[in-house]
């Protein structure tokens, strides 16, 4: 359960419904903003309409203020009904249940997974112990075959269906030893082991 992978996705995904939990009860919360403005003016900037114009035409301006200038604010907004708030929690609390509920399907899936190739991979065990067994057996009837043809007591069809008996259980054999294999890089990948 702890290095499947499947599981660690379902484990991935059940945080990510939680986080999304806590980013949906946000809504709720108060937003603060401060902000911050620094200027600096090389040149002060110029205000008109001091007056009447002056007798050779020209308006009179004036130039007041400070060459820096500093301003900062501070605005603090509780929403006292959000239309979306709502929905969204009991949909990330859906989210994170069906997320939970994923996670432990995922972990029973798994464990299931894992015993029933081992006890596969047992029963492909116990054959091939049998199909030696038989193949002993079989190699067995071929020398006692091959001793009654020589001795003049035996057919040779005797003799050859023997034969016959050995070579046919051996394609068994491999085909065995192979769905072990296969089982046992299946197990590994179910655990998570490097195969």
């Amino acid at each position: 359960l702890e290095k499947n992978p499947e599981v660690a996705a379902s484990n991935l995904e059940l945080e990510k419904s939680r986080q999304q939990k806590i980013i949906s009860r946000s809504l709720f919360l108060p937003s603060v903003n401060v902000g911050a403005q620094a200027n600096h003016y090389f040149q002060l900037n110029p205000f008109f309409g001091f007056g009447e114009t002056t007798p050779d035409g020209k308006i009179p301006y004036g130039r007041f203020g400070g060459e820096d200038q500093f301003g900062a604010f501070i605005s603090a907004v509780q929403p006292l009904y959000s239309p979306q708030a709502f929905p969204s929690v009991q949909h990330s609390q859906l989210k994170e249940e069906q997320s939970r509920l994923e996670l432990n399907g995922a972990k029973i899936e798994t464990q299931a997974s894992v015993k029933q190739v081992y006890l596969q991979i047992l029963v492909l065990n116990e054959r091939i112990k049998l199909q030696k067994e038989s193949i002993t057996r079989n190699k067995r009837a071929l020398v006692d075959a091959k001793s009654l043809f020589f001795q003049g007591k035996g057919l040779r069809v005797d003799t050859l269906r023997a034969y016959t008996g050995v070579k046919n259980l051996e394609p068994d054999l491999l085909r065995l030893t192979s769905a072990v294999e296969t089982g046992k890089l299946r197990l590994k990948a179910l655990i998570g082991i490097d195969a």
